[in-house]
């Protein structure tokens, strides 16, 4: 189980958990100036039964709490569970264009392709038995290289087996199209993990493929591999290995298209991973096949009955054990 919230709102629980320490320690300093009224101490503690300065920890906690379930609620506090039955198909559309040949100075061993298949198949260890995946492969065309099968063994020679393809472009809205085709009759939830390092530039406008998806309910994650602009391009040029022994002296790094990609993820109720490295590839996978294998719970009527709760106990107390001396 995981918890997720916004941290937009941080600063104003800073500000009233501050706000009531204040006020805490102000009340308690007014309390102890009304206790000049006795003469004896000890006799008005005996009458009252308790302690006179005793330092009322309790209602100080009580509203802390309460304040902090407000801002969470305020936050969309969403609780995640992963399902522990195979509720959802999923198709892995990997671009395998020859630009997926680069390392990135290092950062993919060997390349980015080769990471991205080592990913893919890492996080299947992790999925439920009886989960459905296929496989598609794109570069200037889309290709099915596996139809759903809840094989896992067969799936993950599909992917050891993927190679660099042509012909030359980045066809994301065939691979869509293509995916969510393979998805249209399932029953289950519908899930695309979607992966590029380009600009779609060939095929069906990304637009008219997400209408296609979306008609059928489906699911988009994407994950973004390379440099964003041409300064963190013009920093990791690097020959890829197709060019290699074939006297390349110059070579045109591909943008990574980050808005077309968060597009894709928010129009389908997605989310966009951009990364840099193995691990961060690592995490990607696993976040949009675990997260999309999971339900969601919002949090947020919760986090407020319980604040309310937590403020009628504070109030009862102050109204009996931690009543004010008059």
């Amino acid at each position: 189980m995981e918890l997720y919230y916004s941290y937009e709102n941080v600063n104003l629980l800073i500000i009233l958990i501050g706000a009531i320490l204040i006020l805490h320690m102000v009340t308690l300093k007014k309390i102890k100036k009304r206790t000049v009224l006795f003469a004896n101490y000890e006799i008005l503690e005996k009458s009252m039964g308790k302690k006179l300065f005793r330092k009322n920890y309790i209602p100080l906690i009580l509203r802390s709490m309460a304040v902090l379930m407000i801002i969470l609620a305020i936050s969309n506090l969403t609780i995640t569970v992963v399902m522990n039955v195979a509720n959802v198909d999923f198709v892995l559309a990997l671009d395998t264009s020859p630009t997926m040949s680069t390392s990135d100075n290092g950062n993919f061993t060997p390349n980015r392709l080769s990471a991205a298949k080592d990913s893919a198949i890492s996080v299947m260890n992790s999925v439920p038995k009886g989960t459905s995946f296929g496989l598609v492969s794109f570069s200037g065309k889309s290709y099915i290289k596996k139809e759903l099968t809840d094989n896992h063994d067969d799936l993950k020679d599909s992917i050891r087996y993927l190679e660099f393809e042509g012909p030359a472009g980045t066809a994301t809205g065939d691979a869509i199209i293509t995916a969510s085709t393979m998805l249209a009759n399932t029953t289950k939830k519908k899930v695309i993990a979607l992966l590029t390092d380009g600009e779609s530039n060939e095929g069906v406008s990304v637009n008219e493929s997400l209408k296609y998806a979306m008609n059928y309910n489906i699911i988009i994650y994407t994950i973004g591999i390379g440099p964003r602009n041409e300064t963190e391009a013009n920093a990791s040029i690097e020959v890829p290995e197709y060019l290699k022994g074939k006297n390349a002296t110059t070579y045109s790094v591909p943008i990574l298209d980050e808005n077309t990609l968060i597009n894709i993820a928010n129009k389908t109720g997605g989310k966009y991973y951009h990364v840099t490295n193995k691990t961060e590839l690592d995490s990607a996978f696993y976040g949009a096949i675990l997260r999309a294998n999971s339900v969601e719970i919002n949090a947020r009527k919760w986090a407020l009955l319980f604040a309310i709760f937590l403020l009628m106990i504070e109030w009862g107390l102050g109204a009996t054990k931690y009543k004010t001396i008059p």
